[in-house]
């Protein structure tokens, strides 16, 4: 990956990791073995953050040299006052749809947690 810059098998087999470990979680059940519910946890993480690293390399590879600082947001500071403020609030904007599904992800697991139940540890 290092000397030829290709990404896409990496990728599809980060993703493909993931989605595999998820389809593993998701076959958990009571008989499940302990070796295998951390076994299953492991791929997952390798898979993400591969995945993650993948994709931002990519991402970066694909910008041109001198675009690179408008790609990563370093030219920021060094724009006239009217364009910096256009180009703070798009990423404003973009950063705001983000956090906007991660509240939406939030709630949904606070209202998955109300029903849980405390019971004396044996």
């Amino acid at each position: 990956m290092r000397r030829t810059g290709k990404l896409y098998g990496l990728t599809l087999a980060s993703s493909g990791l993931t989605v595999l470990a998820s389809i593993l979680i998701v076959l958990w059940n009571e008989n499940s073995s302990p070796f295998h519910l951390y076994l299953d946890l492991v791929p997952q993480g390798f898979g993400m953050a591969s995945f993650i690293t993948s994709t931002l390399i990519a991402m970066i590879a694909g910008v041109y040299k001198e675009d690179m600082a408008v790609a990563t947001g370093k030219i920021i500071p060094q724009l006239e006052a009217t364009v910096r403020r256009a180009a703070v609030e798009s990423y404003a904007d973009a950063l705001r749809v983000v956090f906007i599904c991660q509240v939406a992800i939030n709630v949904l697991g606070f209202i998955a947690c109300l029903p849980i139940q405390e019971n004396v540890l044996p």
